[in-house]
């Protein structure tokens, strides 16, 4: 989606979508609202691939799941943004300034991207943003344990789903997702 109140500003503001579609305009959100109007910037919202209308295959195979990543995310932001740099503000002359914002995964997306692509990001804005990737993660399953050990039963329909879950797994690689509808 493209928002363009302020046509010659060299102000971009990318603002990153996570894990689902691209649903609200940016005046539903005022925080994003706030900011593109303080700077009068230009407003791109992106969704990210394989949600909403953003699907890079014909289908989700599991050779075609592997174009979901964080990698193609960023590859795809800058790409985008290069593009948009040659397309609409070369012709204008400008030299934009671009900040990505994100919150959550999104927010990780963010600074990565003013990371590893700085000549095309001057800022990012994370909220929330989790950077640092820990292996092997044990404490949030304590986490999650102890939230589900307070519904009596629900500790052992959760164990009921993942062994039904895991035994369609075994059977071949798309079963699961039947499953799951």
């Amino acid at each position: 989606w493209e928002f363009d109140d302020y046509p010659e500003s060299e102000n971009v503001i990318l603002y990153i979508e996570g894990e689902g579609a691209v649903n609200s305009l940016p005046k539903e959100n005022k925080f994003l609202y706030t900011i593109v109007k303080h700077f009068k910037a230009k407003l791109f919202i992106l969704e990210h691939r394989f949600y909403g209308q953003s699907q890079p295959t014909e289908d989700w195979s599991l050779e075609n799941l592997g174009f979901l990543s964080h990698d193609q995310a960023l590859a795809d932001l800058a790409l985008f943004i290069h593009k948009q740099k040659l397309k609409i503000y070369s012709a204008k002359q400008l030299q934009t300034k671009w900040v990505a914002i994100g919150g959550s995964y999104s927010g990780a997306l963010s600074a990565w991207l003013r990371y590893k692509y700085p000549h095309l990001v001057v800022g990012s804005l994370s909220s929330s943003g989790v950077v640092n990737t820990v292996l092997d993660f044990y404490e949030f399953g304590e986490h999650i344990q102890k939230a589900i050990k307070r519904s009596e039963g629900c500790p052992e329909k959760v164990r009921e789903y993942i062994d039904y879950a895991v035994s369609k797994m075994d059977l071949d690689d798309t079963a699961i997702f039947e499953w799951m509808g």
